[in-house]
Parts: C-alpha cells; sequence; structure tokens
C-alpha cells in the first residue's frame, strides 16, 4: 500500500484520537535551512496546535520572530541561512569542498548545546537534511524520531539526485543515491563521532532507519516501490489561508492595469551566476514587452516600463493571477506553481532544486529547466526558454496539476503519523 493511503486510513484516525484524548504531545522539530525549509514547520505547529499539542521549532535565529508570532516556540542555534547557502550553492570549488564547509558549520557545539537542553518531555523529534544531531538525541532520549525531506535521498531507481534528465528511471539512480548517502556519512562522521560519545550512545544504539516523510506531491512524484513501509509521501504541509492573504497596493493596481504578468523569484539562493540571471530575465522581459513581477529585496521597489520590484509577495496571492513563473526550483515555489496551475520554467542551481525542476518538466508544466551548474545558463538559452513559457504550450497540462494536487494528504497526514509515534514512544507529556 503507498504510503500517502496508510497515512489517511481509518487506523490512524482512531490512534490521533486517542492520543488527543488522553494526553499532549510535544514535538521537537530541528530545521537548519530557509526560510522556505522553516514555513511548513510553522503550518505543522499550527495544526498540532489546534488538535491539542505543542511544537518548539529549533533553527538559525533570523526565522525566530516569524515562528514565535504562530506562539510557537524557537531555540536559535548558530549560523545562519544565508552562510549555509553560500558553502552548498555559492562559490564553491568543488562537492567535496562544499560537504566540508557543511560540516565545519554543523560541528559547532553551540547547536548541540541549544537543543541537549531542550529534549525534556519531548515526544517525538523531526529533523530535516542538515538536523542529524536531532537523531542522536533522539535516540539518547529514547523518543521516536522522524527525517523530513523535501527530496528523495533514500535509493531508487524513479528518480536521480543528480542529472535527473539522464539518470531518472535508470540503474544509475540508485547508485548516485548512494553515492550521496555516503558522502553525507562521511562528511559529518566527525561531527557525529563527538556528539555521540557525549551522549555515552553506542553505534548500535542510534538505528540505522528511521521514519522519513517526504514533502514533495504523491501526485506528481509517485512513491517508489524500494522505499518500502518506513517511507510516507504527504505532499506540502501549507497552509491556505495565503490564498486570501492580502496584496500589497501597489501590486494589486499592477496586477489590474493590464495583461497577466510573469512572477520572477530566487527565494534565498546564493549564486555568482544569479546576478547575471537576473540582469538577462529582465532585459528580455524588456525587449518582448512581457509584463513582470520580479520579487528581489535587493532591487528598488516600484514599476518601470511594465516590471514591478517587490521584496516579497505570498505565493498563493498572486500566482493565480499570473500567466507563468521563473524561479529556481524549490519545493515551495514549484509547489505554488502547480497549485496556482501556471507554467514554471525553472533555473537549478543545486541541491534539491533538480528534483523539483524535473518534476515541472516530467508533468509537461514548463520547459526543459535550465541547469545552471552545468554550464545552460546563458542568454540565448534563456530567451528560447522564455519564449516557450509564454508559448502557451504548457497552460493545459499546468492547469492539469492543481487538480491532481488537491487531493494530496498534506498537512493533516504528518500530524496523524506524529500522534501515533508519540503513541508507540509512549507520550510523556501529561495533560
Amino acid at each position: 500500500m503507498a504510503a500517502y493511503e496508510w497515512l489517511a486510513s481509518e487506523n490512524s484516525c482512531v490512534i490521533s484520537l486517542r492520543l488527543e484524548g488522553c494526553c499532549i504531545v510535544k514535538a521537537l522539530a530541528v530545521v537548519l535551512g530557509s526560510e522556505g525549509d522553516v514555513s511548513p514547520f510553522i503550518v505543522l505547529g499550527r495544526r498540532l496546535a489546534e488538535r491539542g499539542h505543542k511544537m518548539m521549532i529549533a533553527g538559525f535565529q533570523e526565522f525566530a520572530a516569524r515562528v514565535e508570532a504562530d506562539g510557537i516556540d524557537y531555540i536559535a542555534v548558530p549560523g545562519s541561512c544565508e552562510q549555509l547557502m553560500r558553502r552548498l550553492l555559492g562559490d564553491v570549488e568543488s562537492v567535496a569542498d562544499a560537504v566540508r564547509g557543511v560540516r565545519e558549520m554543523l560541528g559547532n557545539p553551540g547547536i548541540f548545546d541549544a537543543l541537549e537542553g531542550v529534549m525534556r518531555d519531548v515526544d517525538v523529534v523531526m529533523y530535516n537534511q542538515f538536523g542529524e544531531v536531532a537523531r542522536l538525541l533522539s535516540a539518547a532520549a529514547g523518543v521516536p524520531c522522524v527525517r523530513v525531506q523535501v527530496y528523495p535521498s533514500d535509493p531508487c531507481r524513479s528518480y536521480s539526485l543528480v542529472d535527473p534528465r539522464r539518470h531518472d528511471g535508470t540503474w544509475r539512480a540508485p547508485v548516485i543515491h548512494r553515492l550521496s548517502n555516503l558522502m553525507m556519512v562521511w562528511a559529518m562522521a566527525p561531527v557525529m563521532s563527538a556528539w555521540r560519545r557525549r551522549l555515552g550512545l553506542s553505534r548500535r544504539s542510534v538505528p540505522r532507519r528511521v521514519r522519513t516523510i517526504y514533502q514533495f506531491s504523491p501526485s506528481l512524484n509517485p512513491p517508489d516501490p524500494a522505499w518500502g513501509s518506513n517511507v510516507y509521501v504527504t505532499g506540502e504541509w501549507i497552509d491556505n489561508s495565503s490564498a486570501s492573504e492580502r496584496l500589497d497596493a501597489q501590486v494589486e493596481n499592477f496586477l489590474g492595469r493590464g495583461d497577466a504578468p510573469l512572477l520572477v523569484t530566487f527565494g534565498s539562493v546564493v549564486s555568482f551566476r544569479l546576478p547575471q540571471a537576473r540582469t538577462w530575465i529582465e532585459e528580455i522581459l524588456l525587449e518582448r514587452k512581457l509584463r513582470a513581477i520580479i520579487v528581489d529585496p535587493s532591487r528598488p521597489n516600484g514599476e518601470r516600463n511594465g516590471i514591478i520590484g517587490v521584496a516579497r509577495v505570498p505565493y498563493g496571492a498572486v500566482l493565480p493571477q499570473c500567466r507563468g513563473m521563473i524561479c529556481h526550483g524549490s519545493l515551495g515555489a514549484t509547489g505554488a506553481g502547480a497549485r496556482a496551475g501556471v507554467p514554471c520554467l525553472v533555473i537549478a542551481f543545486g541541491g534539491d532544486q533538480h528534483f523539483h525542476a524535473q518534476t515541472v518538466f516530467r508533468n509537461g508544466a514548463g520547459p526543459d529547466y535550465i541547469d545552471a551548474q552545468r554550464g545552460e545558463l546563458t542568454r540565448p538559452v534563456l530567451v528560447s526558454r522564455i519564449e516557450e513559457l509564454v508559448s502557451g504550450s504548457y497552460d493545459e497540462a499546468a492547469h492539469g496539476l492543481a487538480y491532481r494536487t488537491a487531493d494530496d494528504p498534506g498537512v493533516d497526514a504528518a500530524v496523524d503519523l506524529l500522534l501515533e509515534l508519540s503513541l508507540v514512544g509512549g507520550g510523556s507529556s501529561r495533560a
């Protein structure tokens, strides 16, 4: 049975009701990443609170105010999103160089100090790609642990982490998965060993496999049979209230005065290639008289020649009024485009972006993506892809994604799983 079908089963609902009737579950999420990584956990925290439970999020200091504004306790750890992104996607000479940089950052003892002190009475722990310390803390505390990812990191043939255009569906895909995982194990080995010693854990006392939730859409990326029952594909954890969020008055006025624009956004990407890409895109839009909303905090706000610059904009409110999207291929951006039913052109700079870019292309919702890491980001290629994007060729398929993703289980499925694991683990925080 597919993971997302199991999560909607009658049994999981019964478990949730039993838990909500007898105890308060306290969850800790260790989320070291960008704002797009943190946002779904805010939605999860709200949903847990609605059902009478508690949530803490640990992450970089820059997101503390936003999380605490939702009434969720926040634990700040050393480091920053920009520092992490620069080490992953910035001016690194090689993959090994990037891995060493991430190891240096995550090896900061302050991360461990901040997290060890909040483990008391925690019933279930979650962590994202760079929060491996949470796995050790959960083992030491004897509580369940759940890994949460926005891309598939378990070996399979269906999806490749590297160059998915060539490797998806081939024998190379699981080989690349295993090599990538081995590199991460190598990168984190000194850090994990030090933390294990501090907690008095042996290697055998830390489970090799943990429950895993993938936040991408099971409708667009079906679970691979090789993953088995330990992996759950829920779809995104989204708050539909963003669709009714009020837009800036200047943006509202812009949308009402002409043809539907393109939305251009690159999120938290840090890359030496990005400034040139932004310049080329704006030149091409002006040459072809294409209206656009460009999200760029470093760009002056205001409208010029049919292009308006803004620091940020709620995707759920603006995308249904757009004709298409140009983005970096994060789950949040491509997922918002799919739910809005608009075609998308992705420029992938690294990490999980290639996976989400291939998802768009494979499902017919946009042109073939541009792989910035492999030298494909040139002005002529951008001209060609932008012309494809606005040609209308992808409109029908993109529109269909809105219906397909509407049935994804989403955040409620994740809550059910966490509550079930808390029951199995004992549920220590009594009402």
